[in-house]
């Protein structure tokens, strides 16, 4: 199990062998019934949106301002499911 600093520790425990270029992070509830195709790209993640996290909305705009000046160009997903390169994880996570 992962504790705080989990995907950190993934990626520390990620065998050398490992090929795959891409990284499906999802919480334990999601199931998946058909192959989940790969939208990602090098330079863009994709994730699923979330419209009752609207980081513009009224309630959350405070909350979101004090981390990124703008909340309108935050997007409205959750931390999961997302798909993501795995160089661009590497770099994200330190900041995560």
């Amino acid at each position: 199990l992962l504790g705080v600093g989990g995907v950190a520790q993934l990626l520390e425990r990620l065998p050398a062998s490992l090929t795959e270029e891409y990284v499906y992070i999802a919480e334990t509830d999601h199931l998946l019934l058909r192959p989940l195709p790969n939208r990602a790209t090098e330079q863009r993640p994709v994730c699923y949106p979330f419209g009752y996290m609207a980081p513009t909305a009224k309630e959350l705009r405070p909350i979101v301002e004090r981390y990124v000046p703008d909340a309108t160009i935050v997007d409205p997903c959750g931390p999961s499911p997302v798909l993501i390169h795995l160089p661009m994880l590497r770099q994200l996570t330190p900041e995560w």
